[in-house]
């Protein structure tokens, strides 16, 4: 679940593993990425897509299995402000273990996604598996959020919530799950595209989504700084034509879904860096047009692109290396 960098986001009242083998073999894990990607034209306006706008969403009350471990702000929504910078190798084994359950869980309802399927029945694929994995839904009543799992689809940016609106062909939507799992959380994301795409330029806008993110992964290294990361994906995504939104980051990760340091995803002067044995997240969200928001004025949550031009994110949790990083939400 990304961060948001700003609280003063417009609003808008529009109808809008093992453990010890990964550490061993770190430097194995740092993706190789391909430059191969071709330039088309961003601005053609051959694709067409429905631009979302609320809808409805069922408010239900979620009974979570009593021998489930709950995070701290599930019956309040206060979030803690206890972490750890930097992990002892038993915090990572627990890190790794959340991830492998998010990506599991992620990987599962991407396969059920088809024509038809709501971002309510989206809901309830990640409440039942959570339950069948024994952890909790890290979104649920993080700072109020009302539901399991956010899916934000076509023009909608970030936070989407699960709604009653069915998905129809030419829909892309993300789909970002992160779960607690025996006091540790775990956060990935994914774009997919429903029914067959013929369209050269919707999967582009993946594609590069894509690059930005293993791009950034490729730098990434103990004493790395932080600007650096954000310089590869803002420079990614623009040789492509696309852009990035600015208002969200990622962010460190472990006993809170959401700890320092704030990992933006744009060219900064910040030198602060990473380190050995710290765990983030990476999730940059890439426009094909503005990338200006609005945040929906009648949930609070729900941010969109102000021009109604899509997005795509993808998102891996990260531990730092000496050399490079391991990818926790990789499944071998």
């Amino acid at each position: 679940m990304i961060c948001c960098l700003r609280r003063g986001l417009q609003s808008s009242k529009r109808h809008l593993i093992s453990i010890d083998r990964c550490l061993k073999s770190a430097t194995n894990r740092t993706p190789n990425v391909s430059r191969s990607l071709s330039t088309i034209d961003t601005n053609s306006s051959d694709t067409t897509y429905e631009i979302i706008e609320p809808y409805k969403w069922l408010n239900r009350k979620r009974i979570i299995h009593e021998d489930i471990l709950k995070p701290d702000y599930a019956d309040t929504g206060v979030v803690s402000q206890r972490y750890d910078r930097i992990k002892t190798r038993d915090q990572l084994v627990a890190i790794a273990k959340s991830c492998k359950i998010a990506k599991t869980i992620l990987t599962e309802v991407g396969n059920r996604l088809a024509v038809g399927v709501t971002g309510e029945d989206i809901d309830d694929m990640v409440f039942d598996l959570c339950q069948t994995y024994r952890c909790y839904p890290s979104p649920l009543n993080y700072r109020g959020f009302p539901k399991c799992v956010t899916t934000s689809v076509n023009n909608v940016a970030v936070h989407g919530i699960p709604d009653t609106r069915a998905l129809v062909a030419g829909d892309i939507i993300t789909v970002d799950v992160s779960i607690y799992f025996e006091g540790f959380h775990g956060d990935c994301a994914h774009t997919y595209i429903i029914g067959e795409c013929s369209d050269e330029r919707t999967q582009h806008l993946l594609n590069v989504s894509q690059l930005c993110l293993l791009e950034a992964i490729h730098v990434c290294r103990d004493g790395q700084k932080l600007s650096e990361i954000g310089a590869t994906i803002e420079r990614t995504a623009k040789e492509y034509g696309f852009n990035v939104i600015r208002e969200f980051c990622g962010h460190g990760i472990g006993s809170n879904l959401h700890e320092p340091p704030q990992v933006l995803h744009y060219r900064h002067d910040s030198d602060e860096t990473i380190k050995e044995n710290m765990c983030i997240t990476i999730e940059p969200v890439i426009t094909e047009g503005s990338a200006d928001v609005v945040i929906d004025g009648s949930d609070g949550w729900t941010v969109s692109t102000e021009d109604n031009s899509r997005t795509a994110q993808f998102e891996h949790t990260l531990c730092i290396t000496k050399d490079g990083a391991i990818i926790l939400t990789e499944i071998d």
